[in-house]
């Protein structure tokens, strides 16, 4: 497959991460939210980078120690309620530390790894043991390539290969 694919995928994500954040902040949406929440706070987005049908951007404020809310980026945005796991600390992202979007994390992976193809990326923006990290999964049929970058400085931190078959457990039967 040709790298032009890659490219494609890049390109259908019109906004990125901050764009959206600022589109997100002008929506009457979010000014009610902020008007019955006025702590809530950032604390993550989750982007799909695939063909039309499966592109997604969610962005996400605490409003609570228990609630989160999402909010969906489309032509038009919607919230949703979520639940946040008993034990689970939702931690602030601070905007001004977001220095890497979406887009330039996968560029950023693509310079160490010019061989790295994907069909579809997702891209999770997340606090993870004192460091703010793009969390990327490049998904290229059954492998799954798995990258953390550091969304501050751009460093590629950690990356692993999965095949999917290997995630499959097989069962003796006992006659």
């Amino acid at each position: 497959r040709p790298y032009t694919k890659n490219i494609k995928i890049l390109q259908r994500l019109k906004k990125n991460m901050l764009e959206s954040l600022r589109e997100l902040e002008k929506s009457d949406e979010f000014k009610k939210l902020k008007k019955e929440h006025p702590n809530a706070f950032l604390c993550g987005a989750f982007f799909i980078l695939g063909n039309e049908q499966e592109s997604k951007k969610d962005i996400n404020f605490c409003v609570s120690e228990k609630e989160v809310v999402s909010f969906n980026i489309s032509d038009k945005i919607s919230s949703m309620k979520l639940t946040v796991p008993e034990n689970q600390k939702i931690s602030e992202i601070k905007r001004e530390k977001i220095k890497i979007n979406q887009e330039q994390a996968i560029e950023a992976v693509k310079s160490k790894h010019n061989n790295v193809r994907f069909d579809k990326a997702i891209a999770v923006l997340q606090n993870e043991k004192d460091k703010l990290i793009w969390n990327l999964t490049l998904i290229d049929g059954f492998t799954l390539h798995r990258f953390h970058v550091n969304a501050e400085t751009g460093k590629l931190e950690e990356m692993k290969d999965i095949k999917l078959q290997d995630m499959m457990r097989t069962e003796k039967k006992t006659p």
